[in-house]
């Protein structure tokens, strides 16, 4: 109803979505090692650091963006060496650390076994087009 009577219809936000998580977290115990993770969002990182300077926010990049909106010692997560150089040749003094995105290996290893032209009787001198 939110989003249909105050976003769609009017195209106003009379709340907006910073404010929103900041009232959520509100109703969960915070403690000394509570911790807001804004996921690829510098827009919405620094919306929640200006309502909330004393909230802990770590910022997670997946993606290269240039980091115009963010303090020169933001705490950042990245997936990879690439991102972490990336956004440290930007911001000098942030604290950033790689989580790499994580995969279960033995859930992708392929049982595949190519299969010879014998096998699908086709004569080694047919030629064979591929059309996906």
């Amino acid at each position: 109803i939110y989003k249909r009577l105050f976003q769609k219809w009017t195209r106003l936000d009379p709340l907006p979505y910073s404010q929103r998580i900041l009232n959520i977290a509100h109703d969960f115990p915070i403690t000394k090692e509570s911790v807001i993770v804004v996921h690829n969002s510098m827009k919405l990182y620094t919306q929640i650091r200006k309502r909330a300077p004393q909230a802990r926010v770590v910022i997670h990049m997946h993606n290269a963006f240039e980091p115009k909106l963010l303090e020169q010692n933001v705490k950042m997560i990245v997936p990879s060496l690439y991102l972490k150089k990336y956004y440290q040749s930007y911001l000098a003094n942030a604290d950033i650390e790689i989580v790499p995105n994580g995969i279960d290996l033995e859930t992708y290893q392929s049982t595949f076994q190519p299969i010879t032209r014998s096998e699908l009787s086709i004569s080694p001198e047919e030629k064979i087009i591929f059309y996906a």
